[in-house]
């Protein structure tokens, strides 16, 4: 895609701004705006007013800030709502976050916001009369003022960026009208690109519960869709092939003792056994999720070495067993030994009878083991499922080879669908790129977009999945 460019450039005197158009000034945050850090806490004091608190994730996972939120319930002194109340074309951004890289993100204030003020954690950039808000969220967008802000904060566990920094940042300041026709611009363009990033996201969601339907009928139905059946005796299961059987996951347990083992009670692996890297892994709630085994923590030799009974071998099927509850992995072959941490139950199956994938397949992509442990488990202010709970999970049983010609069958019917998930996956990257550079180019001049009209459509020139990423070439006038 390709607009025309200013007629003429000048340095901007900003190195990561670069060139800016002849009649552009540049100018600092805090001269287009007034910015307005927030000290407002979620607390509720009774000799204060109540209020609806914006908070940090309102702002973070959110473009605009709206009526429709669901906002925290606080308190706040009149003073505070005077000053922290939000109005529209309001930008609030976040003034701290874990990482450097989440610092002034922002959302738009649209509307009226009755009742409603900024809290902790973030920051008020109100526009002056000579600064269109839209067009100030969208330059907080932009590449160069990203970069700006991310060498700017300072903080070791949690960083944050000084209401001095905020101020001085250096912005791109075209006449009023010609902020709002760049707004406008982004505002029609960004909203077909986000459609076709929602349409690529929807189809992900319906790919992966197709996927989940071939996995599920295939470990409980089996591949012959002429197979007498029968009824399996077991309310979550249902109808299964009249020559398998259901059976409780503790009877097709390996005959050696500890085949259903939970991880160490905490205080026999206390924080300080953790260290930050060493030959010896323990295995945790993260590993199993993501199912990357070298995701992990480290212990010492010699808590390695104490917690024996809790090692892993190959082929082990690691449960979880807190929070995110019933996830499963399977140990690789070529895995380092480690300890199974307490959130997990380390489960060693009878491999005369059943394969550790076919089970895992059950606990991944089907809700039957998931049904059974919310049921069952006990509960107190987290989900948690014991080993004797996870013992009496029922699973569908075919025969040995059946499991195998099932576990091929499930890997080449769901090969087309990952592909498919795969290449939805690249086009949202692609899209969110070229949304990227879009804003960027625009709020800083590459671009020139004075004489866009609404009804232009530019959506026929936005990448297929194929495509390389774009950048918004500037041509000459």
């Amino acid at each position: 895609m390709s607009f025309p460019r200013y007629p003429e450039y000048k340095d901007s005197g900003v190195e990561w701004l670069g060139q800016i158009p002849c009649d552009w000034d540049v100018t600092r945050v805090k001269a287009a705006s007034h910015v307005i850090p927030s000290n407002v806490d979620k607390h509720s004091k009774a000799d204060e007013e109540p209020v609806q608190l914006c908070n940090y994730t309102d702002v973070y996972y959110h473009d605009l800030v709206t009526p429709h939120m669901k906002f925290m319930s606080a308190t706040a002194s009149p003073a505070e709502v005077a000053k922290f109340a939000l109005a529209p074309g309001d930008v609030v951004i976040t003034k701290d976050s874990e990482t450097a890289d989440d610092i002034a993100v922002p959302a738009f204030v649209a509307e009226s916001l009755p009742g409603v003020i900024c809290g902790y954690h973030l920051a008020i950039i109100r526009p002056r009369q000579d600064t269109y808000g839209r067009y100030l969220h969208y330059l907080f967008h932009a590449r160069y003022l990203r970069s700006y802000f991310e060498v700017q904060a300072r903080g070791l566990t949690r960083v944050g960026i000084s209401q001095s920094a905020l101020g001085n940042a250096p912005i791109p300041q075209p006449q009023f009208e010609e902020q709002k026709t760049i707004a406008d611009f982004l505002d029609n363009e960004t909203t077909k690109i986000d459609a076709l990033i929602e349409e690529q996201q929807r189809l992900i969601e319906l790919l992966k519960e197709k996927r989940q339907a071939v996995i599920s009928h295939a470990v409980t139905k089996g591949l012959d869709p002429d197979a007498p059946m029968k009824d399996s005796g077991v309310e979550w299961l249902g109808a299964i092939p009249d020559h398998w059987s259901a059976v409780r996951l503790k009877h097709i347990l390996a005959a050696e003792g500890g085949t259903m083992r939970p991880g160490p009670f905490g205080n026999q692996l206390k924080g300080d056994n953790f260290v930050e890297w060493s030959n010896y892994p323990v295995y945790n709630q993260a590993t199993v999720i993501s199912g990357d085994f070298e995701r992990c923590a480290y212990t010492t030799s010699q808590k390695f070495d104490e917690l024996s009974g809790f090692h892993t071998r190959p082929r082990d099927l690691l449960v979880t067993s807190r929070g995110t509850i019933g996830r499963a992995a399977i140990v690789p072959d070529i895995a380092r030994t480690g300890v199974v941490h307490p959130c997990l139950v380390r489960v060693r199956l009878d491999e005369g009878r059943v394969l550790s994938q076919f089970i895992k397949r059950i606990f991944q992509d089907t809700d039957l083991a998931q049904k059974q442990l919310r049921i069952n488990s006990n509960s107190t202010t987290i989900e948690v499922v014991y080993a004797g709970t996870l013992s009496e999970v029922w699973v569908p049983l075919p025969r040995l080879k059946e499991q195998n010609a099932i576990l091929r069958a499930i890997k080449s019917r769901s090969e087309d669908l990952d592909e498919a998930i795969d290449e939805a996956q690249s086009l949202i990257g692609l899209l969110t790129e070229r949304r990227s550079a879009l804003i960027s180019a625009s709020v800083t001049g590459k671009i020139d977009v004075r004489n866009w009209q609404s009804q232009s459509d530019t959506t026929d020139q936005l990448p297929m999945a194929a495509e390389a990423p774009a950048t918004y070439e500037a041509r000459e006038p």
